[in-house]
C-alpha cells in the first residue's frame, strides 16, 4: 500500500470531492472524481511515473488551468471570472492526485510543483517527495468556498474534513472528550470570528465609500455628505465615464444620476420616490422615458450625447443629462425609474454604450411636492437670516436664482480641506455666515435649502461634471473625483439645474493627480478599448480565443507526449515501495533506540526523543544517556537538515553510537 494511503483516511479523499461537488452543483462529476480516487485501494495496477513523468503531469494541470482561465474570460467576458476559475481547481489538479495514486512511490516530487526544484536548474536542492493528498483536500475546501452558496452547511462540512484529519493527530496524553471540547471551542470561536469579520468588512466597505466620496456607486436612496467632516477630501484619478458631445454643447455638461428631497444632516434621502418599470420595445435595447413606452419622441440631433458606463454586480445608476426623454441602444432587462429623475438598470453586460436624448424645453414629468419645500429646524435660523438679508423672500423665482449665484460668487471660495468649526453654529450655518468655504457638498446643500428658505422647491442632485478632454480617446472623460453635487430648482414648469459650486472647484481637484496619472489613463483607454472590441466584435473576438486556446492545446499536447513512455511497476499493491529511501534512514541512532527499547525503557507515542532520554536518566541511573544527546543532535541534523552532515560527522555519529552500543552491551 502507498504512503498515501496509510496518511489519508480511506474514503477522505473522496468526502472531500463530494463536499466540493455539493457546493459546485456538480454531484454527477463529484461521484465519478471520487470513484476515481478511491479505485486504487482496490486496482493493483501501479506506475513508475519517475520525476519527469510528474513534471509533465504537474505541467498538463499548469495548462488545464491557463486554458480553462481563457476558455471562461472569452465566453463570460471581463472582469476575469477569478472565482469561478478558483472554482475548477479540483478538476484541473485531480491528474496529479490520481497519478500519486497509483504511483508506485505513493508520493510527488517537489520538483513536480516547483520549476526551480527541476533538474539543471542552478542553485536546486535535493529533491524530495511530498504526499499530496491533504494539500487536495485543503484544494477541494477553498474551491467549495468559492461557490459562496452562503448557508452553514460549508462550514459544518469544513469542520468534519478539519476533525477527520485531526483526530488521528490527537495527542495520547489528552482524553478523547477533552480533544472533542476543544474542538468544538474553536469551532464555535471561529464561527464567532466569521460573523464578526463579516460585519467588519461591511463597516469598512461603508466607510470607505463615504471617505472617497462614493466613487461610481449611487445610493438611489440615500447621499451620505461629507459635511461636518475635518480634514482633506480624497478623490480617485480613475475613469468612470466616457462622454460624446455635439459640438456646439458647451462645457461643462452636469450628467444627473440621483437626486435627493429630505435632508437630515450629514445626509440627503429619497423620500415617497418608489420606482416604476419603463418601458421599452421588443429588443428591450431603446427606453422612453417621456411616454413610458409609446411612440418615439421627437427630439433634436443637437441634444444626443453617448456615454460608456460600467456596470457593476449586473447593476447601474445611469448617468444622464437634465430632460433625457429617450434613451437607445442600451440592452437592460430592467429599467427603473422614480420620481427624482433618479434611472436604475439590470444588465449582464459589464460595460453598455448608449445614446440619451434630451429637451431642454420639455415640460417635467414631476411636479414639486410639499417634501421639496420643506427646512430642517437646526438649519432654519441661519437660512431665515440669510433670506431676509439677501431679500429673497416672495421674489419670483427667476430673479432669486441670480441672487442667490451672486451672493455665493462674490463671498465664497472651494476648498478641499475643512478645518474644524469655530463656532457652535451647524456646520452648515457656520458654511453659511462665517467660514464662506466648503466643496460641492456644502454649496449644494445650502443653495437647496437656501431656495426652500426662499419658497422656490428645490431638491439636492448629484452625478457628475462633464469637461476634461482626452486627446487619446478623442472624447471626453470623467474620473471619480469628477462626481459633483448641484442643486435642482423647480422654475416655470420645469427642473433646471443650478449649480453654485465655483468653478475653480474641477482644477482644485486635479492638482492632486499623481504623476504615473498618464499611464494609469494608458491603460485604462487599452482595457475600455478590448471590452468595446469583444462587444462590437463578437465573431473575431470568440475565434481569436478559439483559436489562442488551440494553440495552448497544441503546446499542452507537446510537452505532454514529449518525453519517455511510462514504465508499468509489476508490484502487488500490498507491496513497499523499494525506490524509497528517507534522508537519514541509516542512522544509528535507531539502533540505540531499539536497543534501549529491548531494555524495558520503550518511547512513548506522545514522546520526543530528547524527553525520552531526559526520562530515562531519571528512572534508570544504570543507563549512561549524557553522550546520547550529543548523538541525537547529530541525528536530527542527519535526518532533517537539508544539508546534512559532513564526512566527518558523520563518521563521528556511527563510530560514538557503536562504542556507546558495546558498552551498554557489556554492561548488560
Amino acid at each position: 500500500m502507498s504512503n498515501t494511503m496509510k496518511h489519508v483516511p480511506p474514503f477522505y479523499l473522496a468526502c472531500a470531492v463530494m463536499f466540493w461537488a455539493w457546493h459546485a452543483q456538480v454531484l454527477a462529476l463529484g461521484a465519478a472524481m471520487a470513484i476515481l480516487l478511491e479505485a486504487p485501494r482496490i486496482a493493483r495496477a501501479r506506475w513508475d511515473f519517475g520525476a519527469a513523468g510528474f513534471a509533465r503531469i504537474a505541467d498538463l494541470c499548469t495548462w488545464a488551468f491557463v486554458i480553462l482561465a481563457g476558455y471562461l474570460t472569452f465566453n463570460r467576458g471581463m472582469p476575469l471570472p477569478i472565482l469561478e476559475i478558483f472554482m475548477w481547481l479540483p478538476l484541473i489538479w485531480l491528474p496529479l492526485m490520481t497519478a500519486q495514486l497509483f504511483s508506485a512511490s505513493g508520493q510527488v516530487p517537489l520538483s513536480a510543483l516547483f520549476l526551480m526544484l527541476r533538474p539543471g536548474r542552478s542553485g536546486a536542492p535535493e529533491d524530495r517527495n511530498i504526499d499530496f493528498g491533504y494539500a487536495y483536500v485543503v484544494v477541494c475546501a477553498l474551491s467549495a468556498g468559492t461557490a459562496n452558496l452562503r448557508h452553514d452547511g460549508y462550514y459544518a462540512g469544513l469542520l468534519l474534513l478539519t476533525a477527520w484529519a485531526l483526530w488521528r493527530l490527537r495527542p495520547a496524553r489528552y482524553r478523547g472528550y477533552v480533544w472533542v471540547a476543544m474542538f468544538a471551542l474553536s469551532a464555535a470561536l471561529g464561527y464567532a470570528g466569521h460573523l464578526g469579520l463579516s460585519q467588519a468588512q461591511q463597516f469598512v466597505m461603508e466607510s470607505t465609500s463615504s471617505f472617497f466620496g462614493g466613487g461610481s456607486r449611487t445610493d438611489p436612496y440615500k447621499s451620505v455628505t461629507d459635511i461636518g467632516q475635518i480634514g482633506e477630501l480624497k478623490q480617485s484619478d480613475r475613469i468612470v465615464l466616457r462622454v460624446t458631445l455635439p459640438q456646439d454643447m458647451k462645457v461643462p455638461v452636469l450628467l444627473h444620476r440621483a437626486s435627493y428631497n429630505a435632508y437630515g444632516s450629514p445626509s440627503w434621502l429619497a423620500r415617497d420616490a418608489p420606482f416604476v418599470a419603463v418601458g421599452s420595445g421588443p429588443d428591450r435595447s431603446n427606453w422612453d422615458l417621456l411616454h413610458n413606452g409609446s411612440a418615439a419622441t421627437a427630439v433634436s440631433a443637437s441634444s444626443r450625447i453617448t456615454v460608456s458606463h460600467p456596470i457593476e454586480r449586473g447593476k447601474a445608476v445611469l448617468a444622464l443629462p437634465n430632460g433625457t426623454v429617450r434613451i437607445e441602444q442600451l440592452p437592460a432587462q430592467v429599467m427603473q425609474r422614480n420620481a427624482l429623475d433618479t434611472v436604475m438598470i439590470e444588465s449582464q453586460e459589464d460595460l453598455v454604450t448608449y445614446s440619451a436624448w434630451s429637451d431642454a424645453n420639455a415640460g417635467a414629468r414631476d411636479a414639486p411636492r410639499e417634501t421639496d419645500l420643506r427646512m430642517p429646524r437646526q438649519e432654519a435660523p441661519a437660512l431665515n437670516e440669510l433670506v431676509a438679508r439677501l431679500q429673497l423672500k416672495d421674489r419670483p423665482a427667476r430673479e432669486v436664482l441670480p441672487a442667490i449665484r451672486d451672493y455665493f460668487a462674490r463671498d465664497f471660495a472651494y476648498s478641499t480641506y475643512l478645518p474644524a468649526a469655530k463656532s457652535e453654529a451647524t456646520p452648515l450655518a457656520d458654511f453659511l455666515l462665517v467660514t464662506h468655504a466648503g466643496h460641492c457638498e456644502y454649496f449644494a446643500t445650502a443653495t437647496t435649502l437656501l431656495l426652500r428658505a426662499a419658497g422656490v422647491p428645490a431638491r439636492y442632485a448629484t452625478g457628475y461634471s462633464v469637461q476634461e478632454w482626452s486627446p487619446l480617446e478623442d472624447k471626453y472623460i470623467v474620473r471619480e473625483r469628477h462626481a459633483h453635487a448641484w442643486a435642482r430648482a423647480w422654475i416655470d414648469g420645469r427642473w433646471v439645474d443650478f449649480d453654485t459650486t465655483p468653478p475653480v472647484w474641477f482644477n482644485a481637484e486635479a492638482q492632486g493627480a499623481p504623476r504615473t496619472q498618464r499611464f494609469a489613463d494608458l491603460w485604462s483607454w487599452a482595457t475600455y478599448r478590448y471590452a468595446r472590441w469583444r462587444i462590437e466584435e463578437p465573431v473575431a473576438y470568440r475565434n481569436s480565443g478559439l483559436a489562442l486556446i488551440a494553440l495552448l492545446a497544441t503546446i499542452l499536447l507537446w510537452r505532454m507526449f514529449s518525453g519517455q513512455p511510462l514504465a508499468v511497476a509489476r508490484r502487488r499493491r500490498a507491496a513497499p515501495a523499494a525506490g524509497i529511501k528517507q534522508p537519514g534512514a541509516d542512522s544509528e541512532f535507531y539502533r540505540i533506540e531499539a536497543q534501549l527499547t529491548r531494555a524495558g525503557c520503550a518511547r512513548a507515542p506522545h514522546e520526543s526523543l530528547s524527553a525520552w532520554l531526559a526520562r530515562i536518566g531519571g528512572d534508570h541511573a544504570n543507563i549512561n544517556v549524557a553522550p546520547l544527546q550529543e548523538l541525537l543532535r547529530l541525528h536530527y541534523r542527519y535526518r532533517f537538515d537539508p544539508r546534512g552532515l559532513t564526512a566527518q560527522e558523520r563518521e563521528t555519529l556511527a563510530a560514538q553510537a557503536q562504542r556507546w552500543l558495546q558498552m551498554h552491551a557489556s554492561r548488560g
